[in-house]
């Protein structure tokens, strides 16, 4: 499953705060930026807007599924479709913990829109698809993002609950109180699963979704967001 990923610059470095690794590259800063600390946000009023709509079949393992707000996008991966949901925004309460080690400024600050999507994921095919070997990854990058690595957000699970989206990584998509860690996540023809994430909103700009499937080809789209 995916962990938190690291984010290093382009045009400068990025770091957390908090954090004390650092490497270097040329005598330049090359920190890796890490989220150390949850960080909470009050939903805006979009957020109830983008309650669920309906349900979807879900395997024994996992979480429901919900449909939340609007679709932008749909990407077929082989078997594997992800649709992509606009599920509402919200306002960061705080400044986020990723900063840029050149300018010194976090890249979420309080106030700053948040955007909520949901990736929700169906076999299309005709035989089951293991989860657990052929995980679903799937990225989102704003056109003019500056940075390697992934977007950082706010980490909330009470958002995440208000957008009824499973969580913010891979590993939420299972319910534990019925999932044994052991064994295999098979997502059978016509089942779904979710997760999603939340990022600095930017409205007008393309977004650009990359949804990768075990060791398959990564399949790449882009969508302009409001």
């Amino acid at each position: 499953m995916i962990g938190a990923l690291a984010l290093v610059a382009v045009t400068g470095p990025l770091a957390a705060c908090g954090s004390d690794d650092s490497g270097s590259d040329d005598g330049e800063d090359t920190s890796t930026a890490e989220t150390t600390e949850s960080e909470t946000a009050d939903a805006s009023p979009s957020a109830e807007e983008g309650a669920a709509s309906g349900d979807f079949k879900a395997p024994a393992w996992a979480k429901p599924t919900y449909e939340t707000g609007k679709k932008l996008i749909t990407i077929q991966a082989g078997d594997i479709s992800v649709d992509v949901y606009d599920a509402g925004t919200a306002k960061a309460p705080k400044d986020g913990n990723v900063v840029d080690n050149k300018t010194k400024k976090p890249l979420i600050v309080k106030g700053d829109d948040l955007l909520f999507l949901n990736y929700v994921i169906t076999n299309n095919g005709s035989s089951p698809v293991d989860l657990e070997e052929d995980d679903v990854e799937v990225d989102a990058k704003w056109d003019d993002w500056a940075y390697l690595g992934g977007m950082p957000g706010i980490t909330d699970n009470e958002l995440y609950t208000k957008f009824k989206i499973n969580g913010g990584d891979e590993s939420d998509m299972a319910d534990f109180t019925k999932y044994d860690p052991d064994q295999p996540m098979p997502l059978a023809p016509g089942e779904t699963v979710s997760y999603g994430t939340n990022f600095k909103n930017q409205p007008g700009h393309q977004l650009t979704l990359e949804v990768e499937v075990g060791d398959a080809e990564p399949v790449e789209k882009s969508v302009k967001v409001g």
